[in-house]
């Protein structure tokens, strides 16, 4: 694979890494000679984006920075370009900040300032810029696209799903672009005060009323509210999802997972005269929705084999753990490699879209938008599944859709299957008119 790389014959040991957000594949190369390397596969449509970062490399290791250094750069083969790096050792940065003390941090903080500082002195990617405005402009770019893709999509498919509650309710959609993972609890407070000190001139009990999503929970909705009700000074169902000190309702947290499951076992009984008991059932996604539709769908006798979240997936043939994967969750930072330390059995991989490959009845995407395509799609019907019910919103594509409708798979879209946490939605604004709280019942 790599013979294209000169001195390549000197390789001793080659180990796929999956660390980073680019989408190139990276690898950690040591050789006989015991040099370290770090090498990064990309696309050859890239060629003359990746060139340009390896001589602004280049230029850099002028500066004497505690940097990698450019080793090589070229052509792997015909669809692929190679660049060649030093290698330094170190302990990745999220694994770190959770166990560094506050000054400890900080140091680090200020350290990586002064380093940035000297990089951001070179400015060769555009002369003609400033690397604030290229900042700018990649911000710029990236809400372009959420505002023209994502959020329209969903805030169509928010508005359909709403009316077929039945309940006097609209739609639409709005987010941010900011990442919690590895956040502390007092940046994420900041970030949503801040936030909350834009947004609340457009919202309302009787204009528009936010409730949590992706990556917006319990805390993240609390931390919005609090500061809203300064700004306003009033007390309102202006969100749903709160706590249940400050309005929220029972049964908000746990709806829309468990809403899929009561919907996929109505479809079951009605269509395919049958029921969970015993189907071997998998269920992508960590958040609420997932963790709810799994406790669910194990209430109702399904076999859950399969579990994913971002980081991978865990297959378990015995079926699945539920109270361990509670206590992942609350207790060991949603990793689901801790799953396989307790049952040795069972395995894990950290690949996500890897769950879709294991055989099974029923399969539920929890997770987000376009998990699944038509060649997922091929493999889900050669292995059996019977039905599929998206608790997340539209995260099967349009093909995909086709594709199970014409071999006879029962389909439950997520404008119906998932409608279980805005109808609780909308029972909380009437629960907040009302200054009254109903059983969970």
């Amino acid at each position: 694979m790599f013979r294209n790389i000169p001195n390549s014959d000197n390789f001793k040991k080659i180990e796929k890494l999956s660390h980073g957000w680019s989408k190139d594949q990276k690898y950690y190369i040591s050789t006989f000679d015991n040099q370290e390397y770090i090498l990064r596969i990309s696309d050859a449509s890239l060629y003359e984006k990746r060139k340009k970062q390896f001589e602004y490399l280049q230029e850099l290791e002028k500066l004497d920075l505690p940097l990698p250094k450019p080793i090589d750069f070229g052509y792997l083969n015909d669809n692929e370009i190679y660049m060649l790096l030093s290698y330094i050792k170190g302990v990745p940065a999220d694994e770190y900040i959770k166990m560094a003390t506050d000054e400890e941090s900080y140091r680090l903080g200020y350290d990586a300032g002064l380093i940035l500082n000297k990089i951001h002195s070179i400015n060769i990617i555009n002369p003609n810029i400033t690397w604030n405005e290229a900042y700018l402009l990649k911000i710029d770019r990236k809400i372009k696209f959420v505002n023209e893709s994502i959020i329209k999509f969903l805030g169509l498919e928010q508005c359909l799903k709403n009316s077929l509650t039945g309940l006097p309710l609209g739609g639409g959609k709005g987010g941010a672009d900011f990442d919690s993972r590895g956040k502390s609890d007092n940046e994420i407070m900041r970030f949503c005060q801040a936030y909350m000190s834009e947004l609340y001139r457009h919202i309302g009990k009787d204009i528009d009323v936010p409730a949590g999503d992706l990556g917006v929970g319990a805390r993240e909705v609390g931390y919005m509210f609090g500061y809203y009700k300064k700004l306003q000074n009033e007390f309102g169902g202006v969100f749903t999802g709160k706590g249940l000190s400050f309005g929220g309702s029972l049964v908000r947290t746990q709806a829309t997972g468990y809403g899929v499951c009561y919907f996929a076992e109505n479809v079951l009984k009605t269509i395919l005269k049958t029921d969970f008991k015993g189907k071997k059932t998998i269920i992508s996604g960590f958040g609420n929705v997932a963790f709810y539709a799994i406790e669910k769908a194990i209430e109702m006798g399904a076999k859950v084999i399969g579990v994913s979240n971002i980081d991978g997936c865990v297959y378990d043939e015995n079926g699945v753990d539920f109270a361990l994967l509670k206590d992942i969750r609350d207790n060991k930072n949603s990793d689901l490699r801790e799953y396989v330390k307790v049952h040795t059995e069972a395995t894990f991989k950290d690949n996500p879209s890897l769950l879709w490959e294991i055989p099974c009845e029923i399969a539920l995407p929890c997770a987000t938008q376009n998990e699944i395509d038509l060649e997922t799609a091929k493999v889900l019907v050669k292995n059996g599944i019977i039905m599929l019910c998206e608790g997340a919103n539209m995260p099967c594509k349009l093909d995909a859709i086709h594709y199970f409708i014409d071999n006879n798979v029962v389909f439950g879209p997520g404008k119906a299957a998932n409608a279980g946490g805005v109808a609780t939605s909308g029972l909380e604004m009437s629960q907040n008119s009302m200054r009254y709280s109903w059983s969970f019942e």
